[in-house]
């Protein structure tokens, strides 16, 4: 898929053009990003710690239902009061933390720019990072949840057709 392709496609499906520097780092059956990394820093030297961003239109659809539901809260309870959960989850955001670093941004952030881990900031960006990584109890229980972890409707195909 030709870059210029792949901005119209983003963009398309963020509902605005993405910000800095990304490439694609998991893309559905159909083809298209599911998930899009971007570099620690803005053109500007500003930092952008959320490296990975959920892309697909419905996954995030059915995130943002989540987000404003009762689901985050008891996802959140269950990681936290189950010992084996909360080491898996910490051990997921330990590696993403670790993987920001490598990417050159020297601050101790977990998934979705949070200061510490099991904060469950942001949904989205915990998903995109499972998608990369296959790492993380809360985005697996989120995921396990859904009938689907792509389209049925190939929305991004029927939109570039």
């Amino acid at each position: 898929m030709a870059q210029r392709s792949l901005d119209s496609i983003v963009e398309f499906q963020l509902d605005r053009p993405p910000r800095g520097n990304w490439w694609p780092r998991v893309f559905c059956p159909y083809g298209f990003p599911m998930v899009i990394e971007t570099e620690p820093c803005l053109e500007d030297g500003t930092p952008f710690p959320t490296l990975f961003w959920l892309t697909c239109p419905y996954l995030k659809e059915e995130i943002s239902r989540i987000e404003s539901g009762p689901v985050k809260t008891n996802i959140i309870k269950e990681v936290r009061q189950d010992r084996v959960a909360s080491a898996e989850e910490l051990e997921s955001e330990s590696l993403y933390s670790e993987y920001l670093k490598r990417q050159g941004l020297n601050r101790e952030l977990y998934i979705g720019g949070s200061r510490s881990p099991l904060t469950f900031k942001c949904i989205h960006a915990l998903i995109a990072w499972y998608l990369v990584s296959h790492r993380g109890f809360a985005a697996r229980l989120v995921l396990a949840g859904l009938e689907s972890t792509y389209c049925e409707d190939k929305r991004c195909k029927l939109r570039h057709e």
